[in-house]
This record gives structure tokens, sequence and C-alpha cells, in this order.
């Protein structure tokens, strides 16, 4: 069964992966707030202003924004996972994650490129690979020993934040050009402290290190700058940036992004036999969970709280037994722990309000996880890799829709006569 599971999947995860230039559809709450009508002359409308051969991107405002966030947390995952993979001598798994990484940085370009014209976005690529080989010559340096080399890969860093403080100056001249050099240079540095902690085969260090590096890259780094882009093109992105609950969805969709990232590492190391990896992961992904948890419940009630609690760790639980089964090709053991998951899903859409598709969203969600660990168990590590991609994008849409309905459960519990 697995085996034909994968087959069916295969085609759908790897062009997703390999697309990573394809940016996200318009999000479940744009399309909510407007009439099916509204929303396609508004996305229309949007594709008009595109030039020739530009990519068209999230049409409101705050759709802009999660994308933006989402992809530089993922592009600090997929940096660290980069370095991790090359100082291991993993080189396949160095390989497909470095893919990954500038399959990142391509989307990330042509975005710019979108906004700003095909020549700055050469601008921005050329320098962020630039950043990122930094990175990796870093790495080098702390797995030999080479202090001469770390420090060349520093001072190349330096100029390259200065480099691009210039360029998102000459942009935007209204951009909070202190606000993201700040924050480019903390996001440099916290890559760095990851690295060494790599070297140093600290790993739980290094995931926690990581965790924090991700969700400062997406809040202090990507937001700041995709809601001054915002600004500097108001007759792109519909809506407003002050909506009360936008943070909220912002958060949530972060924080589960950041849980499909941390189980994938936890996951894929179950299926490979590496239980070192699995025990450093937990405690970031322990730390996540509390967080998403906390989040959760200070928009619902107790009880409502603490069965989501329990349903997370249930979800967690159930893809946990799914990556123990494979390596022992254990059908029965992964048949379980799918009905598991089913039952998660369909749980979870009960126990906030219904009708904004979250049961439905969880369904490729988890098709692209267990594909990626089916693949795993068939040690093609590429095509886990594109599955893995696959997960990492749905991630995005199953944040929005649980914030929805976890922000519309507690307004309806709030009305209710105590």
């Amino acid at each position: 069964m697995w085996h034909a599971i994968l087959n069916q999947s295969r085609v759908a995860a790897l062009t997703c992966a390999i697309g990573a230039a394809v940016l996200v559809a318009p999000m479940a709450h744009a399309q909510e707030e407007a009439t099916p009508e509204s929303t396609t002359q508004d996305l229309t409308a949007s594709q008009a202003l595109l030039p020739s051969g530009a990519m068209p991107l999230p049409p409101s405002a705050e759709d802009f924004r999660i994308h933006f966030d989402r992809m530089l947390q993922e592009h600090t995952y997929l940096a660290g996972a980069t370095t991790d993979n090359l100082i291991s001598g993993r080189r396949e798994e160095y390989l497909l994650s470095q893919g990954m990484l500038q399959s990142n940085s391509v989307a990330l370009a042509r975005e710019i490129g979108t906004l700003y014209g095909p020549v700055n976005e050469a601008r921005f690529l050329q320098g962020w690979n630039r950043h990122i080989q930094d990175y990796e010559m870093y790495a080098a340096g702390a797995m030999n020993g080479s202090e001469a080399q770390k420090q060349q890969a520093r001072a190349d860093l330096d100029a390259y934040v200065a480099e691009s403080r210039t360029l998102i100056q000459q942009l935007d001249p209204s951009a909070p050009i202190d606000t993201l050099s700040s924050a480019l240079s903390d996001h440099v540095r916290g890559t760095l402290e990851l690295i060494d902690a790599q070297a140093a085969k600290d790993l739980t260090r290094a995931f926690s290190l990581g965790r924090q590096g991700a969700m400062m890259s997406a809040m202090n780094l990507a937001d700041p700058w995709a809601m001054a882009i915002v600004r500097q093109f108001p007759e792109r992105f519909a809506g407003e940036l002050d909506d009360p609950d936008a943070a909220f969805r912002r958060q949530i969709t972060l924080l589960v992004h950041a849980d499909t990232m941390l189980s994938g590492v936890e996951l894929s190391a179950i299926v490979t036999g590496r239980q070192s990896v699995v025990d450093a992961v937990r405690g970031a992904l322990e730390q996540n969970t509390a967080e998403l948890t906390n989040a959760i419940g200070a928009r619902v009630s107790v009880g409502t709280r603490d069965q989501f609690t329990t349903l997370w760790r249930d979800h967690h639980t159930a893809l946990t037994d799914y990556a123990t089964a494979v390596p022992s090709n254990d059908v029965a053991g992964r048949r379980q722990a799918s009905q598991r998951l089913d039952a998660f899903r369909t749980s979870l859409e009960g126990l906030f309000t219904p009708g904004f598709g979250l049961s439905d969203r969880f369904v490729p969600h988890a098709t692209y996880v267990t594909s990626a660990l089916d693949a795993l168990g068939m040690h093609d590590v590429g095509t886990a890799k594109a599955f893995e991609g696959g997960a990492s994008k749905q991630s995005e849409e199953v944040g929005v829709r649980l914030a929805l309905a976890a922000a519309s459960a507690g307004r309806t519990t709030a009305s209710l006569p105590h």
C-alpha cells in the first residue's frame, strides 16, 4: 500500500518542491472575507499590474506579509540543514538541502523582481547567494579548525550586510533601514552561532538556536520589510495592515511552519536511525508546541485549550508511530497511524468553529509528511526532500485556517451568556 501511495503522490510533490518559485495562491481568509466575484476582480487587477514575465504575488496585504515571513523562516531552517549536512559529511543530503535552499532563494528573488524589475532581482539573488556561500565557507572553517577561513567569511558577511542596506534604500527610500539592517546583522550572527554549535556537535543547542533564529528572521527582518513593501505598493495589496487579528494569524502560521520543519527532522531521524538527532531536536519541538498551544489557548476557553493540546500531541505521536513503522515495513503500523491522523483532523475540525476547511487542509499536509517518510524508507532521499518541501508550503495555509477557526471559536465562547 505504501508503495502505491508514494507512486501516486510523487509527481505532485516533486512539482511542488522543484517549482518553489511559483508563489502561494490567495489564502483562505482572503477568500472568506470577499465574495467570489470581488476576489476574482482583485486578483485580475493585481495580475494586470505585473510586468511581463513576473510572478503573481499574493493579492492581499496580509497574505503577502504572512507568505514573505514564512519564506524567510524557511530560508533560515534550510540554511541550518545545509551547513549541518556539510559538517556531518552527509554529501547526498547536503546537496539536496542546498538545492532546496536555492529554490527558496530563487522564489524570494522572483518576488523582488516582480516588485522592482529584473535587474534588481538579479542584484538581490547575487547578494543572497553570496551570503549563503559565506555560511558554507564558515562551516568549512569550523569543521577544519581554520580560524582564518571563518574570519574571511565573517568579513564578507559584514560587507554583504552593508551592501544590502544600500540596495534596500535604493529600492525603497522610506523603508525602516536601520531596523532591517540590524535584523539582517542579527540573522547573520545567529546563523554563525548555529554553525559553531553544529561543529561542536552540540545538537541540542543547535536546534534551539535554529528555531530562535528562524522566528527572529521572520518577525524582525521579513515582517517589517513586507510591511514596507505593502506601503510602497498599495495598489498591489488589498486590505489593511492593522487588523487586530492579523498578528495572531501570523504567529500561528509561523509556529505551525516551525512545527513542520522541526518534526520533519525528528521523523526523518527516526526512519534513518539517528537517535542522537531525535533526542536533540525534541527540546526545540517541545518549546514550539508549548508556544503554539499557549497562543491558541489565549483565544479559547480553558477546556478547549486543553483539548487542543491533547489533540496536537496525539497528532505528533501518530506521526512518530508512522515513522517507527517505516524501517521494518510494518504495513499494519502505518495503517493504524494513518487512521489516527484521520481521527486527529476530524476531531480538530469539531473542536473549533466549522467552515474554515481545517480538516481538508490537513489531508495533503499529512500525505506529504508520510510520503516523505515512505521515500526515506526506500532510501530515496531526493523524493523525501521534495515531499518535505510540499509539507512546508502546505503549513502556510494550515496555520492561517487554524488561527481563523480558533479565533472564531473564541469569539463564540465570549458571546455566550455566563
